[in-house]
């Protein structure tokens, strides 16, 4: 919904909840989800692209901490 509402222009005056329930009326339920296996893809290698990193900065500054 999210894209949805940054690509169509709001009507003069329309306010962005009623944009929501407008365009959450058109797309129904199963219109909702779509793009959700890309969205899910792109957030857990984000997720574990930070965790990696997160993983290798705690090793290098506990080493350095005990000598």
């Amino acid at each position: 919904m999210l894209s949805k509402i940054n690509k169509t222009p709001g009507l003069p005056g329309e306010g962005t909840t009623s944009r929501l329930i407008k365009i959450g009326e058109e797309l129904g339920l199963k219109g909702s989800y779509t793009g959700i296996g890309a969205r899910l893809f792109m957030v857990g290698t984000l997720n574990a692209f930070q965790f990696a990193i997160y993983s290798d900065i705690e090793k290098v500054l506990s080493c350095k901490l005990v000598r």
